[in-house]
C-alpha cells in the first residue's frame, strides 16, 4: 500500500479535497448512490482516502476500505494492458489482421443499409486489426443501444443474461460472431462493443494460458492487486455489496444480492470486456483503481 501524506506534501490542496468530500457525501445524502470509496494518489503517495455511505442498505453495513466492488467495463483497461504487454514482446503489431489468429474473421460480412428498413451484406473493405479491437472501431457491438442494427442478431444469439452478463464461453462467442455481420466497415465508426472479449480470446491463444492465469501472473501479482479476481471466494462474500440500480422516484432499488451474484461462481466466464463476470477490485489494491 502506498504511503499516506498530507496533500500539500504531494502538491495538492487540502481545501480542494475537502470540497470533494462534501460533494461525494452529498451524493449519498441525496440518495443518488448507496455508498462510495475513493483514493487519490500522486507520485506514489496517497493524499486522500475515504469511504461514504452504505455497502449494504438493508443490513446497514458501511463501505469500508476493504470492500469489494464490481469493475464491469473498467476491466477493459486492464485487458488492454495485458494485450499491449504481448505487443511489446513482439507477438503482434497494432495493425496486424486478427485473422492470423482467427482465420474466419477474414471472411466477415458487413451490414449495408439499403433504405430505412432494409439491409444487405457487403464484403470487408479492410481486415480487422488489433487497433480496431482496442479502439472499438471493429464494427462489433453489444446490441444494447437504441436502433443498434445488431441488437436483434445478438439477442437471438443469446450472448447475455438479463443483467448484461456474458452467458457463453469465449470459444462459443467467437463461433457465433464469425457467423454474424459487422455493423460497419472496420475503422469507420466508434461502437462500444464485444471487441475486448475477442481480444481476451486472442490473448489466450497467443500466451497459451487461460486469461485469468495470464492476468494474474503478468499484471495483477506484479502490481500487488491481490484482491482482484473474476470471482469472490466464499469466505470473502461479506465484503461484496448488493448490486443496486440507478435511483428512481422509488429510491435505490436492489438488483442482486451478493449471495446470488455470478461473481461467487469460480467457473465464471473470464470476460476481458466486463460483462457480468468482471474483475473485482479492493479500493486500495492498486494505483489502477483510481
Amino acid at each position: 500500500m502506498s504511503q499516506s501524506v498530507a496533500p500539500e506534501n504531494a502538491g495538492m490542496s487540502s481545501n480542494s479535497l475537502r470540497n470533494l468530500d462534501e460533494a461525494l457525501q452529498t451524493f449519498v445524502d441525496q440518495g443518488k448512490v448507496a455508498g462510495l470509496a475513493t483514493m487519490i494518489a500522486r507520485h506514489g503517495q496517497v493524499v486522500h482516502q475515504r469511504c461514504y455511505g452504505k455497502l449494504n442498505l438493508a443490513a446497514g453495513s458501511p463501505v469500508e476500505t476493504n470492500s469489494l466492488f464490481r469493475l464491469y467495463s473498467l476491466t477493459k483497461p486492464i485487458t488492454a494492458v495485458a494485450a499491449l504487454m504481448l505487443r511489446e514482446k513482439g507477438h503482434f503489431a497494432l495493425h496486424d489482421p486478427i485473422s492470423k489468429w482467427i482465420p474466419e474473421f477474414k471472411h466477415l460480412k458487413v451490414l449495408k443499409r439499403v433504405d430505412n428498413s432494409m439491409f444487405e451484406y457487403a464484403d470487408l473493405e479492410r481486415e480487422l486489426t488489433f487497433w480496431h479491437l482496442l479502439t472499438h472501431t471493429a464494427g462489433f457491438g453489444y446490441g444494447f443501444e437504441p436502433e443498434d442494427p445488431l441488437a436483434d442478431l445478438y439477442r437471438e444469439a443469446g450472448f447475455f443474461s438479463p443483467l448484461i452478463g456474458l452467458e457463453v464461453t469465449l470459444p462459443e462467442l467467437i463461433r457465433s460472431l464469425v457467423q454474424l455481420p459487422l455493423a460497419n466497415q472496420p475503422g469507420e465508426i466508434f461502437r462500444y462493443s464485444l471487441s475486448y472479449d475477442i481480444l481476451t480470446y486472442i490473448i489466450e491463444l497467443i500466451s497459451g494460458k487461460p486469461f485469468d492465469v495470464y492476468l494474474r501472473e503478468y499484471v495483477l501479482e506484479p502490481l500487488s492487486m491481490n484482491d482482484t479476481s473474476f470471482f469472490v471466494a466464499a469466505d470473502q462474500v461479506n465484503r461484496l455489496g448488493p448490486l443496486y440500480d440507478q435511483p428512481s422516484q422509488n429510491g435505490i432499488l436492489l438488483l442482486e444480492e451478493p449471495s446470488m451474484s455470478p461473481f461467487v461462481k469460480s467457473h465464471s466466464v473470464h470476460s476481458g470486456g466486463g460483462g457480468s463476470y468482471p474483475l473485482l477490485q479492493i479500493t486500495y489494491a492498486s494505483s489502477l483503481c483510481c
